[in-house]
């Protein structure tokens, strides 16, 4: 059980990864424009952890800040207009009455934004390769296209 709590908790200060992440990019900003495709990147990043020397994290937890360190601005970019494109169109589908629909468009959306911010916790929404994830990634497209579905049967 020791070991437990103790693997546990190496992994329950999400702020300190973050800010060791954020340091590595202020030290070595070339990461921005190359992004780094390599293995050993967390060992990199632990580098400028500095509250705790010895703890060595496993990712930054964080998809987003995962996304610019090793894809670089360009993939980013790409992520970041990816949620900005569904925005608009969700947050029409939340406020518009459809009488068929019968309230799913509000579960609907809140469905897409509570993605979206899990995102900000976890790594494993854009790294990982299960049918899960694949599946995700499909919905939240399809998304896009629902809401002008439904949106333009409205209008």
């Amino acid at each position: 059980v020791k070991d437990m709590v103790s693997g546990f908790n190496s992994f329950s200060d999400r702020t300190t990864i973050w800010a060791a992440g954020l340091n590595f990019i202020k030290n070595e900003p070339e990461v921005l424009i190359t992004g780094t495709l390599t293995d050993h990147i967390m060992t990199k990043v632990n580098s400028f952890n500095t509250k705790v020397p010895k703890k060595i994290f496993g990712s930054i937890h964080n998809s987003y800040l995962d996304v610019l360190i090793i894809g670089g601005l360009p993939s980013f970019l790409l992520l970041f207009i990816f949620f900005i494109k569904l925005l608009p169109k969700q947050l029409k589908l939340l406020f518009c009455n459809l009488s068929d629909f019968k309230g799913g468009n509000k579960i609907f959306t809140i469905m897409v934004w509570s993605i979206a911010a899990y995102g900000m916790m976890e790594s494993n929404l854009i790294y990982s390769n299960g049918v899960v994830n694949i599946l995700l990634f499909v919905f939240l497209g399809y998304s896009t296209f629902m809401a002008n579905h439904y949106i333009a049967q409205k209008d």
